[in-house]
């Protein structure tokens, strides 16, 4: 356990220390994130965040961390169609981002103006793509926050 930790739990009364880990993110000394006592989150050589639940079996993996977050929340509270298309999403961010760099680089190497006109078309349609998912993605962020703002203006009740 991280030292920071140790020190509030010196300077806190119990109820108090396990009433702000609900609703406290930290990151610990080995780079990985605990959130509202419950989720672990790790970044693998990849890049890739993986969140684990603590007590069950679940494994998600994220390719941004403020994803990976906001899935918790919405998994914390049971908003299960929320969290779901969070990280569909996540997922979808991940393919397309992959689909522009391919059709932008076989765009650079086109040996003729149709090839070149195929592929921009692509490249655009995936740029389209990728906008209205991230929107999406925004939106489902801003609900995150609202909600860990509510969480940390909220008197506690111990």
């Amino acid at each position: 356990m991280d030292d920071t930790i140790l020190k509030i739990q010196n300077l806190l009364p119990e109820k108090e220390l396990e009433s702000l880990q609900k609703i406290l993110i930290y990151q610990e000394t080995d780079g990985s994130y605990k959130a509202y006592g419950t989720y672990s989150i790790t970044k693998n050589i990849d890049g890739i965040y993986t969140v684990s639940v603590k007590g069950t079996y679940t494994e998600k993996n994220f390719y941004k961390l403020k994803n990976a977050l906001a899935w918790c929340s919405f998994d914390k509270r049971m908003m299960y169609r929320e969290s779901n298309r969070l990280h569909q999403l996540d997922q979808l961010v991940f393919g397309v981002d992959t689909e522009i760099q391919i059709h932008a680089r076989l765009m650079k190497k086109a040996k003729n103006e149709e090839s070149t006109l195929i592929y921009l078309s692509k490249l655009l349609q995936n740029k389209a793509k990728k906008r209205s998912f991230t929107n999406e993605i925004t939106n489902y962020i801003g609900d995150y926050q609202r909600w860990q703002n509510k969480m940390f203006n909220t008197k506690p009740s111990y």
